[in-house]
């Protein structure tokens, strides 16, 4: 575990719960998510180009992404105070991402996310959603974004029940493999 990009996960695992003890939306928590938000993508660019990426480094970038999310969700959900549809949205997404992840322990013994277009595209707006709030009415990103992330688990559970062993680096049901 020497390599920097392991580093930067571990950063953001310590730092993440930080954002618990300030004021949601305020300029230290800010600053704090955008110190995670760059760690996160700093630690898988710094490994594809020094040539250290490895299955650990991929699986704690993972789990440093879902301590982030869990954190943020728990902050934000009394600022989005969520309608119905939307709570039912995060429930139905949180179920498919557990079943995900049992089926992978279950079928491949490891845990791991896939790196895929929709799961990156999922978390740079999960990324921007604290933000947005400034600028735009709750519902007008919360939504969508919901969508999104509801594609994005459905695809990754798929690829999990389709894939004959773990692919971190999937790109999408629609492309086999690769890096």
């Amino acid at each position: 575990m020497s390599s920097i990009p392991n580093y930067l996960s571990l950063f953001r695992i310590v730092l993440s719960p930080f954002l618990l003890l300030v004021e949601p939306l305020g300029g230290l928590f800010f600053t704090l998510y955008f110190m995670c938000f760059i760690s996160d993508g700093l630690d898988g660019y710094i490994a594809r180009k020094t040539d250290t990426e490895s299955r650990f480094g991929a699986k704690l970038d993972s789990f440093a992404d879902m301590i982030t999310f869990i954190i943020l969700m728990y902050v934000l959900y009394g600022i989005i105070n969520p309608t119905t549809l939307i709570i039912y949205l995060v429930i139905i997404i949180a179920f498919i991402r557990a079943t995900s992840l049992i089926i992978v322990v279950l079928k491949c013994k490891t845990f791991g996310i896939v790196h895929s277009y929709g799961n990156k595209l999922t978390g740079l707006t999960l990324s921007i959603l604290p933000i947005s709030f400034i600028f735009f009415p709750l519902d007008v990103f919360v939504i969508p974004v919901c969508i999104l992330a509801s594609f994005s688990a459905v695809e990754e559970l798929l690829i999990h029940l389709t894939s004959h062993h773990f692919q971190a680096n999937r790109k999408s049901l629609f492309i086999s493999s690769g890096h």
